[in-house]
């Protein structure tokens, strides 16, 4: 097939195309999420709680691979992936594994160790209250 018209640039496919895979992960991502009893948007202050505890009980490792990398990583490595395949006119296979599997683990711990943080987040008074240093000698 040769692509004409507007979308030759994309190999044929429109760029919605990837976007859609990915949202499509996401979705797929969440209702496994919601299977195993982890829910995806909380709504009240006990269910925040609850969250912070279990992120704690996990630990870092295993809440960067599993939210970071199998989650948001997976959904933005089948985007490029796919942009990446659709793009060129010659579908090369092993690039397109190789770009999946970088981006996959390279942004989903990017996006692991942002999350991480999140949670835990407390407000800072104004003006900072620094803990006073013993005089120096």
């Amino acid at each position: 097939m040769i692509p004409t018209g507007s979308n030759r640039r994309f190999g044929g496919f429109e760029p919605s195309v990837q976007v859609l895979s990915a949202l499509v992960w996401m979705g797929i991502w969440a209702l496994v999420l919601r299977a195993f009893g982890i829910p995806v948007l909380m709504r009240t202050p006990e269910e925040g709680t609850a969250r912070k505890q279990r992120i704690l009980h996990m630990g870092k490792l295993r809440y960067i691979l599993i939210f970071g990398v199998l989650g948001s990583g997976i959904g933005l490595g089948l985007g490029i992936a796919m942009a990446f395949m659709t793009a060129h006119i010659s579908a090369n296979w092993r690039e397109a594994v190789v770009t999946f599997a970088a981006v996959s683990v390279l942004g989903g711990c990017f996006d692991g160790m942002k999350a991480w943080s999140q949670p835990f987040r407390t407000e800072v008074p104004f003006p900072p209250i620094y803990p006073l240093y013993p005089p120096s000698k």
